[in-house]
């Protein structure tokens, strides 16, 4: 049976297998990746600013499939690692798998007095919500007048600039 990714053989330094990616081959460490990553950026940065558009979107379409990859094989491997007993550690390729969940949900319905409180929290929630959007509709002025209360609400004030990203959306066919 042919490998989805074949692995390079190990070398005479006792490296951990490494898998062939891109034009570099990166084992399977946080280090190796690293160094492959900056050793990357310095070959993009001696070709020029030309051909980073290309790298980003290429790294952006293996990002998508490696990612339903991924999702896609997990099944596979929950199977395959809930044969380890508790406590035990399935490793392949230096890379540790253990089977873990995500934590339960609770309903707390039940009692009456969570619901009293819930109902208490969520409608302070709603006036938090309301004195934000006057707020909001403020900026640019001294304040505006809240017409429940008679106060006048001043504008938002920003404490940090948002952060820039790259939105990157690749076509559907």
């Amino acid at each position: 049976m042919k490998k989805v990714f074949d692995d390079v053989e190990e070398n005479n330094t006792n490296q951990l297998n490494q898998i062939a990616l891109l034009p570099v081959s990166i084992a399977f460490t946080k280090d190796s990746i690293a160094d492959a990553v900056e050793s990357m950026l310095q070959k993009i940065e001696d070709k020029g600013e030309d051909d980073v558009l290309s790298v980003y979107t290429k790294c952006t379409a293996l990002v998508e499939y490696l990612n339903k990859l991924k999702k896609a094989v997990q099944p596979m491997v929950e199977d395959e690692v809930s044969k380890y007993e508790k406590g035990d550690v399935a490793n392949k390729n230096g890379i540790k798998l253990v089977l873990s969940s995500s934590a339960a949900k609770y309903d707390y319905s039940g009692y009456e007095g969570w619901v009293k409180q819930k109902a208490i929290s969520d409608r302070e929630l709603d006036e938090l919500k309301r004195i934000e959007g006057m707020m909001k509709k403020a900026e640019g002025t001294a304040g505006i007048i809240d017409e429940e209360t008679g106060e006048i609400v001043p504008p938002r004030v920003k404490v940090k600039e948002g952060a820039t990203t790259i939105r990157a959306t690749i076509p559907k066919s």
